[in-house]
């Protein structure tokens, strides 16, 4: 997949669902009358109330690139690309034979215009792919984090970390990653990717 950026409008995504929204997940040192809540959570990582934060990670790579949605988006991509690079090449082919057989210079200026113009459609073409993909991969985001909320909202997780950005985790640490692209594939299976769509930060 084209590394979707991967999403690495993903790989900031860090995700906090605490019941409590005025408590902080800051680690700090463990007290001992502390000691068997911690040893029963997830990871020794306390909010202020000195109360253990049960967390997870999970690989939002993983689930970009193997749901069945952020496959749907490669397929599509690669078929409008084809598309794309196939009716380009004719258009070419043509402007390369109508030079080869440009007998006067009216002849030779109507080729530099179709030169032009295929430049321009080129560059366009560009653009609208890569508007109609981020706009596609926006949709899948906010489906992914869905998914995430709900599983942490069902499972109790105060935190949920996209493990690209975390140094080292447990083996403890719980990984939701099969969990979210199971629910993410019933969810949504399919994501348009619709040329139409105009990036508003690009014009």
């Amino acid at each position: 997949m084209r590394e979707l950026g991967v999403f690495l409008l993903c790989c900031s995504l860090f995700l906090q669902a605490s019941c409590d929204s005025k408590q902080s997940s800051r680690s700090r040192e463990v007290p001992s009358s502390s000691a068997k809540e911690v040893e029963s959570a997830n990871v020794g990582v306390l909010n202020n109330s000195g109360k253990a934060v049960k967390l997870a990670v999970f690989s939002i790579t993983d689930v970009a690139k193997r749901s069945k949605a952020g496959q749907s988006i490669d397929e599509q991509i690669e078929e409008i690309n084809n598309k794309s690079k196939k009716d380009l090449l004719e258009l070419e082919n043509s402007i390369k034979k109508m030079d080869s057989d440009a007998k006067t210079s009216s002849d030779e200026r109507k080729v530099d215009d179709l030169q032009v113009i295929l430049y321009d459609m080129t560059k366009e073409k560009r653009y609208q792919i890569e508007a109609a993909f981020k706009s596609a991969l926006g949709v899948l985001n906010k489906e992914i984090r869905k998914v995430v909320e709900e599983i942490a909202s069902e499972k109790g997780y105060s935190l949920i970390v996209v493990s690209e950005a975390v140094f080292f985790s447990s083996s403890e640490c719980p990984d939701i990653t099969e969990e979210a692209i199971r629910r993410l594939d019933s969810r949504i299976p399919k994501i348009k990717v619709d040329m139409t769509k105009k990036d508003p930060a690009e014009r």
